[in-house]
């Protein structure tokens, strides 16, 4: 019997972990459902006009300059090159190439050839924050490329990072609003966006997990083991570090941590940011390390501090105590919606005063017996909704 031929639209899979291991999950679940799947890696989208420019040069101007926020630094933004990245990130794209079939289905245009539309019969929107207009063309990952076609089209814990629409312009709701009509179901990560997609779009949607919810401890655990031996696999007890953006108040937290409780800090990101450098500048200080090095650093962690939604995902998944730093610049909602889940908001600070003495006294104390409970009950009813969708 024939396979039905599934395509994934996601953000492009670059040195960002989590948004690598949500792509990997949900095609290996996908697969294992009996379907078969590829995700699509276009790597640049059109290059920016004049307009987009000027207008990131203004915001640059008054939030980097004036307001001095980190993220709208520096004043020009440097456009990454191909060959720039493909050296950062050295020892992460043959986890991609050997677990993730991949395909160009864009080919560095806007809309895709109908050749391209026509090798694939379900096409998938998710996960992560696929609908958040700063991160790209947002119509995109409405499937605006499948107006005038029947093809089966949902959406997978699809996100807007965000608790609201402030990035999409009047143009952008409506088209989005009149695209999603089209969609057999909707399926979001936060319940925020229960909320968004009913009042903006008039549709309802249902909650589901991350995908990288829907694998056990075990399938990242083997991914581990395939690249390390035993031996290499020794405890290590160190706070695992992985700021993704960097301030110096998170690294004042960062230093009061390690000293209260007593623990090593290993630090997983490249010391050098290789988006402001040039070519000739970028060296190994720059280079990030492979997906199951990171991994392996959260598994061996005795403590985990980050400001990144993977990571906090990855410390469920792997029973570890962390704390998360709110991240308003990424978006906020998507760790709220995820704590209160499974009964965590306390483990969501912001600066090192946060770090009160109840919370240093019960640092270490989760109840990952019950929370591991819910999270089974969410994954089943996360595989249901993607089988049903999938078989329809």
């Amino acid at each position: 019997m024939k396979k039905d031929k599934v395509l994934i639209i996601t953000q492009p899979l670059r040195v960002n972990y989590g948004g690598i291991l949500q792509a990997y999950a949900l095609q290996k679940v996908v697969a294992e459902l009996g379907f078969e799947v590829w995700t699509d890696n276009t790597f640049y989208l059109k290059p920016l006009s004049l307009k987009h420019r000027v207008k990131d040069f203004l915001a640059r101007l008054l939030y980097g300059c004036f307001l001095n926020r980190e993220n709208y630094k520096p004043l020009i933004k440097k456009r990454p090159k191909r060959k720039d990245y493909e050296k950062v990130a050295k020892n992460i794209l043959p986890f991609i190439s050997q677990n993730i079939k991949t395909i160009d289905f864009f080919e560095s245009r806007v809309f895709p050839k109908a050749s391209n539309i026509e090798k694939f019969d379900i096409f998938i929107s998710g996960s992560d924050q696929v609908w958040r207009r700063k991160y790209g063309v947002v119509t995109r990952y409405f499937f605006d490329f499948l107006r005038n076609t029947n093809k089966k089209r949902f959406s997978y814990s699809a996100s807007f990072g965000t608790d609201n629409l402030n990035e999409y312009s009047q143009k952008e709701k409506r088209e989005c609003k009149e695209l999603i009509k089209s969609f057999s179901s909707i399926s979001v990560r936060e319940d925020s966006a229960i909320e968004i997609i009913l009042k903006e779009f008039e549709q309802r949607a249902v909650l589901t997990l991350d995908p990288t919810f829907l694998l056990s401890k075990e399938d990242y655990l083997s991914l581990i083991n395939n690249s390390y031996s035993k031996a290499d696999n020794t405890l290590t007890e160190n706070l695992f570090v992985y700021i993704l953006d960097e301030s110096k108040e998170k690294e004042e937290l960062k230093e009061v941590l390690s000293r209260r409780l007593a623990l090593k800090t290993l630090d997983i990101m490249p010391k050098k940011d290789w988006k402001t450098l040039t070519s000739k500048e970028i060296d190994e200080n720059a280079v990030f390390p492979s997906v199951e090095e990171w991994l392996k650093g959260l598994v061996n962690a005795k403590f985990v501090l980050t400001d990144s939604f993977h990571a906090v995902v990855f410390s469920i998944i792997f029973n570890k105590p962390f704390l998360c730093i709110g991240n308003k610049e990424r978006g906020l909602t998507r760790f709220t919606s995820l704590l209160t889940l499974f009964d965590l908001d306390s483990r969501l600070i912001y600066n090192k005063k946060d770090l009160t003495g109840i919370l240093l006294h019960n640092i270490y104390r989760i109840d990952y017996e019950k929370i591991n409970i819910r999270k089974e009950e969410l994954k089943q009813k996360s595989l249901d909704y993607l089988n049903k969708n999938l078989s329809l």
